[in-house]
């Protein structure tokens, strides 16, 4: 394996908390594929600095230049934008972020060939 997109989904929920703690382990580094995080890149700077995590976040604009994972910092593709990144607190209007989220990942799977 090459790549892997990570699709945090429904903000609120803990898949951006999930992939901000695995980044700040040594496991991190030590996995073969390259890990980008599809979705709003200040989703991921909000919960890293609620969670008091101190993540690096690097915006990603092409695949081809996605680099090894390193500890404290994760590599996002900024696809969309939601309206609110407010942990546990489920907002509706996310509902087309969300979606798009996996739809931009879905296209990038077919355009560069990673594994989602």
């Amino acid at each position: 394996m090459k790549h892997l997109i990570y699709s945090p989904g429904e903000p609120a929920g803990i898949g951006p908390d999930l992939i901000l703690k695995l980044s700040s382990t040594n496991f991190w580094e030590s996995l073969k594929s390259k890990i980008v995080v599809m979705g709003d890149i200040d989703l991921f700077r909000d919960r890293s600095k609620a969670l008091d995590l101190n993540i690096h976040i690097n915006e990603i604009k092409d695949f081809k230049k996605i680099k090894p994972n390193k500890r404290k910092s994760i590599q996002v593709f900024h696809a969309s934008k939601c309206l609110d990144t407010t942990p546990s607190k489920l907002n509706p209007k996310n509902s087309k972020y969300v979606l798009e989220i996996l739809d931009q990942s879905i296209k990038s799977v077919y355009k560069i060939k990673v594994l989602v």
